[in-house]
């Protein structure tokens, strides 16, 4: 029984340790069909998610759209908006949290993404169409900031973030 309880006590130590380390994790979500006027589709919207956490606290969160021309999402952006977006290399939706308080802002990732070469844009009409998604609220993404990202000429296909007291996290989109 002593022999049980040490390993139980080990092992509760030994999973505590990691809780004091600033941990990143990757994930995708996905935004399934969608409903622009009269028109209805069963396409996904794939994201990719990277997730910034101290302890067990999310104290970062974003996720990236690869905006695609042809994909029947693509409804959802205005004129306008269809116009910034195939001028172009590649533009991203981003879909992003931070803990208030945290020390990790939206300006210091917008920062991240502009040393990348990505200018940040407001895509207005997209992010009333996402909003009104069904997963938008099934994910509680309600408290997350939905912007544009446009990468004007190809300076690769990598995005390295660095968050202050984090690894630099290199994201392939």
């Amino acid at each position: 029984m002593k022999i049980t309880n040490c390993i139980v006590l080990v092992a509760l130590l030994f999973s505590c340790s990691n809780l004091s380390q600033n941990v990143v994790k990757e994930d995708e979500l996905v935004f399934t069909g969608g409903v622009y006027q009269e028109d209805s589709w069963k396409d996904e919207m794939q994201f990719k998610r990277i997730s910034w956490y101290k302890e067990i606290s999310l104290v970062y969160d974003v996720l990236f759209y690869k905006v695609d021309p042809t994909s029947k999402f693509y409804v959802w952006f205005s004129t306008s908006e269809k116009e910034l977006v195939t001028s172009c290399e590649k533009f991203l939706v981003s879909i992003a949290y931070n803990l208030p308080g945290s020390g990790i802002t939206h300006r210091i990732f917008k920062n991240e993404m502009l040393s990348n070469g990505y200018i940040n844009y407001s895509i207005p009409n997209f992010v009333t169409n996402l909003k009104g998604h069904p997963d938008f609220t099934k994910w509680t993404l309600q408290s997350y900031k939905v912007e544009g990202y446009c990468l004007s000429k190809k300076l690769g296909t990598d995005i390295d973030i660095n968050l202050p007291g984090y690894k630099q996290v290199r994201i392939k989109i």
